[in-house]
């Protein structure tokens, strides 16, 4: 496998861990499982529109900052790999 492809699945495979752990972690702290996915990618993609259900609480609002930083360097890393998977004519 092409060093370019290898990155852009090591991205979106982190996309989707961040994703299904931030989900865990909000249904955790009894959010819906609907609930807990808006809140992932609002927090992730930086949208910012607000919560659905009110922060609470130091452990989430901590989980809520990490999800947010490593989501952000996560799609960040994604975007450069579709960048250089293009730009490498892989396609």
């Amino acid at each position: 496998m092409s060093h370019p492809t290898r990155n852009l699945l090591y991205g979106l495979t982190s996309l989707l861990v961040i994703t299904v752990v931030g989900m865990v972690g909000y249904h955790l702290a009894g959010w819906t499982w609907s609930d807990s996915l808006y809140m992932v990618i609002i927090s992730i993609f930086t949208v910012g529109y607000g919560e659905i259900h009110p922060v609470q609480g130091e452990f989430l609002r901590d989980f809520t900052m990490l999800l947010i930083v490593l989501g952000c360097f996560s799609v960040i890393f994604v975007s450069g790999s579709l960048v250089q998977f293009l730009t490498e004519g892989q396609i």
